[in-house]
């Protein structure tokens, strides 16, 4: 019983985080670029646009995504908790956990790259806004 347990709070980690960091880095982001807390890549730390852009993109995938990943994994505990080998399925679980949140850090990159060129500068649509 206290594995299963404690299986079912490890495997929550991952969505808790994604919701609670998604939650701070919207509420409390940091307004200037730094290498010690938000979402840091080379992409996003060119300048303060594309900072500030990342830092509320990466946010608002990481809460819905976080809600997403918690109700699907609440699903899959009342499934998989009662089979005998539940916990070999929750090792493969948080696998699957592991890489949504990369995946969200690679659509946020994709979505960076998108909307900025290269050098930062906002990159101009078919209608010649920014």
């Amino acid at each position: 019983m206290g594995f299963r347990v404690l299986m079912a709070f490890s495997v929550f980690l991952i969505p808790g985080i994604m919701i609670c960091f998604g939650r701070i880095m919207r509420d409390h982001s940091p307004k200037t670029i730094n290498a010690a807390y938000g979402y840091r890549t080379a992409m996003s730390m060119i300048n303060q646009d594309t900072w500030n852009y990342a830092q509320a993109a990466c946010a608002k995938r990481w809460r819905i995504g976080g809600r997403i990943l918690a109700l699907f994994t609440l699903m899959v505990l009342i499934l998989v908790l009662r089979h005998p080998r539940g916990g070999e399925w929750m090792g493969y679980y948080t696998a699957f956990e592991t890489a949504v949140l990369l995946a969200t850090i690679a659509a946020t990159e994709i979505d960076l790259r998108r909307t900025f060129d290269a050098k930062g500068a906002r990159r101009i649509d078919r209608d010649g806004e920014k």
